[in-house]
């Protein structure tokens, strides 16, 4: 037993030790398709479109409280579906910040600064990626917040309710 403490204290006082440079060069999530993505430094060639299908496919919305798995790819698709020809891929494209941060709850994101800037630089540097304007266009987020009043009923998704006027 006290081996494996020892082994924990090393690791807890391994870090202690690295500088500033260290710890920012380690702080990348390590992606599907194994790319190293510094998600406090994004870059446009760390964003793998793979990577981003994958993750979205697997994350369902609103946290998961819903009736049925309902995932961002779906969200994603259905929008692309139901938007005009000129805003189709933006709104395709809309939540991909998604797959490298998660679906952070409205409410949450609204009291997190710093949560909000993390997902606006991961966007831009998607948007850089694929051409796409930032901030996002009005028709696009008519369309997400259509989205996220059929998407209550469809996944009776109590976690909504009483965020109608967002």
């Amino acid at each position: 037993m006290n081996q494996y403490i020892d082994k924990l204290c090393f690791l807890i006082s391994f870090g202690k030790h690295k500088t500033e440079k260290q710890i920012k060069s380690l702080e990348f999530i390590r992606t599907y398709t194994g790319i190293n993505f510094h998600i406090f430094n994004p870059q446009p060639e760390e964003i793998n479109i793979e990577d981003i299908g994958h993750s979205l496919s697997m994350q369902c919305r609103f946290n998961s409280h819903t009736s049925i798995f309902y995932s961002v790819a779906s969200h994603s698709i259905l929008a692309s579906e139901i938007a005009k020809e000129e805003f189709k891929f933006e709104a395709f494209c809309h939540d991909f910040a998604e797959a490298f941060f998660s679906d952070v709850p409205t409410p949450a994101k609204r009291r997190l600064k710093d949560v909000i800037k993390l997902e606006e630089n991961i966007t831009i540097a998607i948007n850089k990626k694929y051409n796409l304007p930032y901030p996002m266009s009005k028709e696009v987020k008519d369309i997400d917040k259509l989205l996220f009043k059929m998407e209550e009923q469809i996944t009776n998704c109590l976690f909504l309710k009483g965020l109608e006027d967002i």
